[in-house]
């Protein structure tokens, strides 16, 4: 994917690479990045001085791309400004990954200074295309997050802040996720409905507060196959029968 971003003046080309399986012998990590900031809105993030994310709102996760592997120097700018412009944050970070993904997470607040990145590892191992596997990120400081499937699978009770559940594998289906928090004496829940969950996809689901609260999935393909998707047949192969009255020829004893 290319992406072409900036002002008529200044004009950068990106070179976004998902590769469809993580490679763990290379000197890469899949990652996808996500914006659980408390108080900032949308921005764009630098490694040394290359734009890598354009534009991340609050609450967006990217799809997994690959970025270097080990020690990174990550800036993070107002979304639009120039390139030389003062940063928000600058961070050292060491990406990695023993399965070859990770999600690498805007938190904090920069009123408090506490902004910083933290790295979450993905594990991708031993993904079969018959099940989803899910898990929780809480960017949220002040209340733990409860998460629960609408076929009543449980993937998360009470999870701290800052915090990713263990991931769970569930069964391919279309289903509503709903992430229970308390703010302020109150319980609120946050939705994220239709969600599509496929054979060998790994979903995240980022619940996070800016101006607003809520919940946004992210799907991963991994280790897809043509029996995959919701309601797929799992390979049953469909037969057609011709129609006798459409016959042009008859046979005779």
């Amino acid at each position: 994917t290319l992406v072409v971003a900036g002002e008529p003046t200044n004009i950068q080309v990106l070179r976004l690479e998902t590769p469809l399986s993580a490679d763990v012998s290379s000197d890469s990590v899949l990652t996808s990045v996500g914006h659980g900031s408390s108080d900032i809105g949308a921005i764009d993030i630098y490694v040394d001085d290359l734009l890598i994310i354009v534009g991340l709102a609050p609450g967006q996760l990217t799809p997994h791309v690959s970025l270097p592997t080990g020690d990174l120097t990550l800036t993070i700018r107002d979304a639009g400004t120039p390139p030389n412009s003062e940063g928000i944050v600058t961070s050292n970070v060491n990406l990695n990954s023993a399965t070859g993904a990770a999600s690498l997470i805007v938190i904090g607040s920069s009123v408090d200074e506490t902004l910083t990145f933290s790295v979450y590892e993905d594990d991708i191992s031993n993904l079969t295309s018959d099940v989803a596997r899910v898990r929780v990120i809480n960017t949220i400081a002040q209340t733990p997050v409860s998460v629960v499937l609408s076929n009543g699978t449980r993937l998360v009770e009470d999870l701290g802040a800052f915090r990713a559940s263990e991931p769970i594998d569930v069964e391919i289906g279309t289903y509503n996720a709903t992430a229970t928090i308390q703010l302020n004496g109150e319980f609120l829940q946050l939705n994220a409905d239709d969600l599509d969950l496929y054979g060998g996809s790994y979903s995240t689901l980022l619940v996070f507060i800016n101006a607003e609260a809520g919940i946004t999935p992210l799907a991963t393909a991994i280790n897809t196959s043509s029996d995959s998707l919701p309601g797929a047949s799992g390979g049953t192969e469909m037969v057609a029968e011709p129609d006798a009255s459409t016959d042009t020829a008859a046979t005779t004893d």
